[in-house]
């Protein structure tokens, strides 16, 4: 039973962990990672759960001290989606073998175009960049952009459609002027998608991606059967000896984080949390002490265990697990 099982999950393992969407959207949030996590650290000082701390920092800073601090995690949360275009074009670059650099920018520039330059303020519209969809709610239209477009600068880059400087010219510039045609294909094709949308009931790409995809996805990740599923599949992996945090995570992260934003975003109106399955729930209730919850294990290492190298191994392990960091548990307790 185990041989037949091995011999369906590890291609199948093999071919996820191999695949280049799958691999860039990884890859391509990882670069918002560190950033998140540094506005966490102000979102949690700005509303810290103990009675009296907001009016002991007002003693010193004024009533609205907490304003200061939701700067860095609007600056981080805010443009989640900014960050996450630019990740992934960058890394999905580098899969489709073409400059890193430029394809993160041709997908930045692709996802401004299509975007509409409308805030409703009092009923009244106005020009600027709506704040949701650099957020949360404009992220599955940057992952579908950036692998667009970097599948447009590609093809028209293979094919031989650049202009070629002479050998005395430097590399930044030729470069520069390589990137000039692919560029403006790219450009021109996400022209023509922003025109033929505001020809339709939706008015934009954004509006239509979060109604047909965005929302139903979101709704469908937001459930505990989503959850449990999602979970079978990834220890599936791990059990075959493929990391099944990597497959079933580069899917599955990105609607937890979307699930995450809408709720700092309610947090922040003072209105009550819409979702219960979150990056947070994630991170508490299924993966505390890092993949397979291994805290309770380093509990009992450190406490109950006779053996000497166990307990060494706990001790070197115990405070990157806390982090969520169990490499040292999954790779080396075995050979204990």
């Amino acid at each position: 039973m185990l041989s037949k099982l091995e011999s369906i999950l590890m291609p199948l393992a093999e071919k996820i962990g191999k695949n280049k969407y799958l691999i860039a959207i990884r890859d391509g949030f990882l670069l918002s990672m560190p950033l998140l996590i540094v506005g966490s650290f102000f979102l949690l000082i700005a509303n810290f759960p103990i009675p009296g701390w907001t009016n002991f920092w007002a003693r010193f800073f004024g009533e609205n001290w907490d304003a200061y601090f939701a700067k860095p995690t609007d600056a981080t949360f805010s443009i989640m989606a900014m960050l996450a275009v630019v990740g992934i074009g960058y890394s999905f670059s580098e899969q489709m073998k073409v400059d890193k650099l430029f394809g993160a920018a041709v997908s930045l520039v692709c996802w401004f175009l299509i975007m509409p330059y409308k805030i409703m303020v009092n009923d009244t519209a106005v020009s600027g960049i709506p704040l949701g969809w650099v957020g949360s709610k404009g992220i599955f239209v940057g992952i579908i952009v950036a692998f667009l477009s970097v599948h447009i600068y590609a093809w028209v880059n293979k094919k031989g459609w650049i202009i070629k400087m002479p050998d005395g010219v430097p590399p930044t510039v030729a470069k520069s002027f390589s990137a000039l045609i692919p560029a403006g294909i790219s450009v021109l094709v996400f022209f023509v998608i922003n025109i033929i949308f505001a020809m339709t009931p939706y008015d934009n790409a954004f509006n239509f991606i979060f109604t047909i995809l965005q929302t139903p996805l979101l709704k469908l990740g937001n459930t505990l059967p989503a959850m449990v599923i999602a979970y079978i599949f990834l220890h599936l992996f791990w059990f075959f000896g493929v990391n099944g945090g990597s497959v079933v995570g580069a899917v599955f992260n990105p609607i937890l984080q979307t699930l995450s934003a809408e709720n700092l975003a309610a947090l922040q109106a003072g209105q009550p949390l819409p979702n219960i399955i979150s990056q947070q729930f994630q991170d508490l209730f299924a993966t505390f002490g890092g993949c397979g919850s291994t805290l309770s294990l380093l509990i009992a290492m450190l406490f109950f265990c006779r053996s000497k190298r166990i307990k060494e191994l706990g001790k070197l392990a115990f405070i990157p697990g806390l982090f969520g960091i169990n490499e040292p548990i999954v790779l080396d307790f075995p050979s204990y």
